[in-house]
This record gives C-alpha cells, structure tokens and sequence, in this order.
C-alpha cells in the first residue's frame, strides 16, 4: 500500500496495485514483480557503507524490455 500511495504500484500486487495494467501482465508474469536492484546499507559490524546490487530474474527481461526497462548485464556506478 505504501509504495501505491508514493506513486510506484508494484506490478503484479493484486491488492494494491494498478488492476488495468496487472490482469494483462499477470497473464504473462503471475508473481508479484517486487525487485530490489540496489540496496545501500550501514554494516552492522565495521559501521562502513555496503551495497548489494542483484538483476533482476531473467524471466522479466521480455517485460522490461517491452517497458523500456532493460537492465540485462547492466553495471551499477561504482
């Protein structure tokens, strides 16, 4: 609910999310699509800056692409 409420619908949330653009994509995609590519956190051992990047799975490549938002073997700035 609160990332509907900040403007960002997770696709897939059939609760919360934008129904007209989830039942097509559901169809194609049924599982929650709720990503995280980069988390920036304090490590709770030395106190310094960590950050953890992840792509997405491979099985949402088609739709990202068809969105514009192709992150296949993108690099994060380092």
């Amino acid at each position: 609910m609160h990332c509907r409420h900040a403007g960002h619908p997770i696709v897939g949330d059939s609760k919360y999310g934008e129904r007209a653009l989830d039942r097509p994509l559901a169809r194609r995609r049924p599982e929650l699509m709720l990503h995280a590519y980069r988390l920036t956190l304090t490590h709770p051992t030395h106190g310094g800056r960590l950050t953890i990047t992840s792509n997405p799975p491979e099985t949402w490549q088609p739709l990202l692409d068809t969105a514009g938002l192709a992150l296949k073997n993108h690099q994060p700035p380092r």
